[in-house]
């Protein structure tokens, strides 16, 4: 990101980023963060190439640094919801974030969706729904007349802005949950050169329902809530078929295997933003017959993921309802198929080192077609919003 503005990208998982600018001033500054690893910052004008190499190191917390309150996770996590007035944005705001939606079928890529998305954020005290609509997009479709199973994912785009736990809510920030959970403060690591709790939870043991296991980061001088890394739990998962199938066809066994979830925030003019997000969900679909099940035994693999690449705060206004991407659209059916040179100077995630491979492989194709004649089953599968209170 750049120091003090509100542009910025995220790296992919080979930690590869690309970040593009056209307003650099002389004295800007390009700064990186990851949980754990020092803030490193270099002067833009320091920069003479175009591709440049990065090593993040490892923080050591100082004791005499650490503020000093008490050690319990669950004091600190409802300190940090009644602080969320104090430490999130409070007026409305316009995001510019690069959205992209990839779908594989055991270890092929079988779809690849990427759109530049406009989000009409509501302040972090308001329970007005955020809205997004898309500014442009492109897809590709990898699958083969040897398919037998179109996977259609529903609402990815909608249900993916969800993953604002901060302004949405989730079991595990809940205190009608917190009974649900064991909770422990692991460590204290530094983010962005800030001291900041590592909390981890889990499901208790005999829960009977679809919880969450994973840390969470909060600051330790504000308590702001900074990101947070999860999943359901085994436990859970086997009482969540419900949040992620929609529809399949009787003959057809389709079960959840496993959901993984990312949320991230950036501080910009001293109030936390929503910077990043990420799901990875995975689906088993197979045969209820045994004897059919060689035939029809698959994993699809759906992930989702998002970064806020600019914030507007002047001159906004709500989006119109017809503008607005909803529960029950489906991304790859809203956007047209497009030359390589679409984004010009908007910044994207790059991909991962076998999608670019398919991304080429999708793009070259003349005619793609979503729902394929030869498809003869469809499951539609929805990343469902995230289980608040509304859900109890």
């Amino acid at each position: 990101f750049i120091v003090n503005r509100s542009v910025g990208t995220v790296a992919n998982t080979s930690g590869a980023f690309m970040l593009r600018f056209t307003d650099a001033l002389p004295d800007d500054t390009l700064g990186i963060s990851h949980i754990g690893y020092s803030l490193y910052c270099i002067p833009l004008s320091d920069i003479d190439t175009s591709y440049l190499t990065i090593r993040l190191s490892t923080d050591q917390v100082q004791i005499d640094e650490i503020i000093v309150r008490p050690y319990d996770p669950i004091y600190i996590i409802t300190k940090a919801m009644e602080s969320i007035p104090e430490n999130y944005e409070l007026s409305p705001s316009v995001l510019t974030a690069f959205f992209r939606e990839s779908t594989k079928q055991n270890d092929d890529n079988i779809s690849l969706s990427e759109a530049i998305i406009y989000i009409f954020k509501e302040s972090y005290t308001s329970r007005r729904p955020d809205q997004v609509k898309i500014y442009k997009g492109r897809k590709g479709n990898n699958t083969t007349n040897k398919e037998n199973i179109d996977f259609i994912v529903q609402g990815g785009l909608y249900n993916n802005l969800q993953l604002d736990i901060v302004k949405n809510g989730i079991t595990f920030l809940d205190k009608d949950y917190f009974h649900l959970y064991n909770y422990a403060v692991e460590k204290i690591i530094y983010h962005q050169d800030r001291p900041t709790y590592m909390i981890t939870f889990d499901q208790r043991e005999g829960v009977n329902y679809p919880c969450y296991k994973g840390k969470l980061y909060i600051d330790v001088e504000s308590l702001a809530i900074i990101g947070a890394d999860f999943e359901l739990s085994q436990e859970g998962m086997n009482y969540a078929a419900g949040l992620y199938i929609k529809k399949s066809p009787r003959k057809l066994r389709v079960k959840p295997v496993s959901a993984s979830y990312q949320v991230y925030y950036r501080q910009y003019n001293n109030r936390w933003n929503l910077s990043n997000a990420r799901s990875d969900i995975s689906i088993r679909v197979k045969h209820k017959k045994d004897k059919l099940q060689d035939k029809l035994n698959y994993m699809f693999e759906s992930i989702s993921e998002f970064v806020v690449t600019g914030i507007d705060s002047s001159n906004i206004a709500r989006f119109k309802f017809n503008e607005t991407s909803r529960p029950r659209d489906i991304l790859v059916e809203q956007i047209k198929e497009t030359d390589e040179s679409f984004w010009g100077d908007e910044n994207v995630i790059i991909p991962e080192e076998p999608i670019e491979k398919t991304i080429l492989k999708l793009w070259k194709k003349e005619s793609i077609q979503f729902d394929q004649r030869f498809a003869i089953r469809k499951i539609n599968d929805t990343i469902p919003p995230l289980i608040n209170n509304e859900e109890r």
